[in-house]
């Protein structure tokens, strides 16, 4: 027994020495390597200056500016262990490419003499980017995942995820109500907290953004740097309406993105405050007449609305059609490739049209690929990439409509995104 008692507090003794060992110590993995020059000694504080990197500027993307920024401002924060010489010390104060550094010793170094240091890694949490100004308002979910991409890939900084914590803390949940194959009882969860701290809210203004971010310490809780872009965020053709879309076209004539009148000769778009489904007065109406057409070749006035949108997170779209006689109809989805926005596929659904209102509701993955070269753009992959649809359209053809039906109208209403 006394034996027992001896061994174990010999364990003791050495787990309590490996802890001293590693206190302070940095993983090699996470180091920054740099130079510095020794500007005076005072007691157990000695003051450097370092050669910090030049994080110079490699596109006029605003996203790449901003990490550039947060690079150069925050690769150094106070009370952050570093490795001067391989002596571990602590970051006491910083005064840009200044620091003053903290031994548990007096240390004796020549003033203007080089030394090397070793910076660690910092853990970058980025949260509440608020939009307060803007149509947009994932902008600020966009602007957080592509600079949690930039600042992972640059090798700088560990990003601890704060957007995707719930997640987290959900898996969490599963495996402690002892569901999953993992042992609730070996299973702890350890989180990384930050040392930084980036935050911010953005502003449109005239489709620029005023970027407002701060670099806060986590540690002293004080800000480390504020700092301030100006600048589009997304091209032209990268914005792009993601919200639910309700349209009962009470409201039409203020809504420029429905193109209103002469449509492919044969046709002619307006609104109609006379008639409406479920009893609604107002709709979009489509008048077409094919007759005395010579070509056999479709011709097919539509109902466009030319909103670019990203529809990825619906199932489908429904809308009420009434036509002057039966008849088909179609629908048109119309989605560009994400490099190249010259090419486009254009994904089609056929229906029937009767003389009452009737509600249609078409899923996206039922639509197919029309094989046309008159659409007017080079093909695409033919992927059903929801998320670049350049334009929807809703109308009829001399195809579609036969005999006594080849002069007449149809009506559209009620259009909704589900999910």
């Amino acid at each position: 027994m006394r034996k027992i008692v001896i061994l174990f507090l010999l364990l003791l003794l050495l787990l309590g020495c490996a802890a001293t060992i590693q206190k302070g110590t940095i993983e090699p993995s996470r180091v920054s390597d740099m130079e510095g020059i020794v500007q005076s000694i005072s007691g157990k504080e000695v003051l450097l200056k370092l050669q910090l990197p030049d994080f110079k500027k490699q596109s006029d993307d605003v996203i790449d500016e901003i990490a550039r920024q947060v690079k150069q401002k925050a690769i150094i924060i106070e009370g952050i262990d570093v490795s001067v010489d391989g002596i571990n010390g602590l970051v006491k104060k910083v005064d840009g490419n200044t620091i003053s550094v903290s031994f548990d010793k007096a240390l004796s170094y020549p003033v203007d003499s080089i030394v090397k240091v070793k910076i660690p890694k910092k853990r970058i949490a980025i949260v509440d980017f608020t939009v307060i100004r803007g149509g947009i308002k994932e902008a600020g979910a966009i602007v957080m995942e592509r600079l949690s991409t930039e600042l992972i890939e640059s090798g700088i900084f560990t990003v601890v995820e704060r957007s995707k914590l719930q997640s987290i803390i959900e898996e969490t949940k599963l495996i402690q109500s002892g569901l999953s194959r993992e042992d609730p009882e070996k299973f702890k969860p350890m989180l990384m907290i930050a040392d930084i701290i980036l935050t911010g809210t953005l502003s449109e203004v005239s489709n620029n953004y005023d970027i407002n971010l701060r670099l806060l310490n986590v540690q002293t809780g004080q800000a480390i740097s504020a700092f301030y872009v100006h600048s589009p965020l997304f091209k032209i053709s990268d914005m792009r309406d993601s919200s639910e879309w309700n349209e009962d076209f009470e409201t039409a004539a203020t809504n420029f993105s429905w193109q209103i009148g002469p449509t492919v000769k044969v046709g002619y778009v307006s609104t109609d405050k006379t008639t409406g489904a479920e009893a609604s007065n107002n709709s979009l109406k489509l008048d077409y007449d094919f007759r005395g057409l010579k070509s056999k070749t479709e011709v097919a006035p539509g109902m466009i609305n030319s909103k670019k949108r990203d529809v990825s997170l619906f199932t489908g779209v429904e809308f009420y059609v009434k036509s002057t006689e039966p008849i088909f109809g179609f629908i048109n989805v119309d989605i560009s490739d994400r490099d190249d926005p010259k090419v486009r596929d254009r994904w089609v659904a056929v229906y029937e049209i009767e003389k009452d209102w009737k509600k249609v509701k078409i899923p996206f993955d039922q639509l197919y690929v029309l094989r046309s070269k008159n659409i007017g753009y080079t093909p695409g992959k033919q992927i059903l990439d929801l998320s670049h649809i350049e334009k929807i359209a809703w109308g009829t053809s001399n195809i579609l409509v036969r005999g006594k039906n080849e002069k007449g109208s149809m009506w559209i209403d009620k259009i909704r995104f589900y999910r």
